[in-house]
């Protein structure tokens, strides 16, 4: 019989961060990337109760451009 492993949480610390542009200089080239990763969109989703699947980061919306198109 196998033997079932609990999963452990890992648990973050919190820190404020007063300029954001020393972390990501530029929105679109640092930010927008950033966020499209797996891990931190999969934190988005949860964060607002919806499932969120990247499509296209910067994308063409007329003339604009859209941070990240689902």
């Amino acid at each position: 019989m196998a033997v079932k492993k609990r999963r452990l949480t890992t648990l973050g610390k919190l820190n404020e961060i007063s300029d954001l542009h020393k972390v990501w200089p530029d929105e679109a080239r640092d930010f927008t990337p950033w966020l499209a990763e797996g891990e931190n969109i999969e934190l988005l989703s949860d964060a607002v109760g919806i499932d969120i699947a990247v499509d296209e980061t910067e994308s063409g919306v007329g003339d604009f451009n859209v941070d990240i198109y689902l």
